[in-house]
């Protein structure tokens, strides 16, 4: 992993970066004694990664997970936010595809 990350710094990746704090979060939030504090925190950071290229394709799912994770941790607030920026995110990627692919 390290390798991948360092590759995208160094190629300015930033989707790429993106995407590997999201799995590197996602596998964080699953293995056994994983740690949620570190999962947030690279999906936090995957999260302004996305934002700012902007990504919108990845950027829903980051902020779906970090409901997931807020909800699991009972931070109901928090959880909310980011699922109604989840369904934003989705509402603008199908507004911008064809009526074929949006409807499929």
């Amino acid at each position: 992993f390290e390798e991948g990350l360092h590759l995208t710094d160094k190629l300015q990746l930033s989707y790429l970066r993106s995407r590997y704090f999201y799995a590197a979060a996602a596998l964080e939030a699953v293995i056994p004694g994983g740690q949620a504090s570190r999962a947030e925190r690279n999906l936090l950071f995957a999260e302004s990664v996305a934002a700012q290229a902007p990504y919108p394709e990845i950027l829903w799912q980051i902020r779906y997970q970090l409901g997931k994770l807020f909800l699991a941790n009972k931070r109901f607030h928090e959880a909310e936010v980011r699922f109604k920026h989840a369904v934003a995110s989705v509402t603008t990627i199908l507004r911008k595809m064809s009526p074929a692919h949006a409807q499929a």
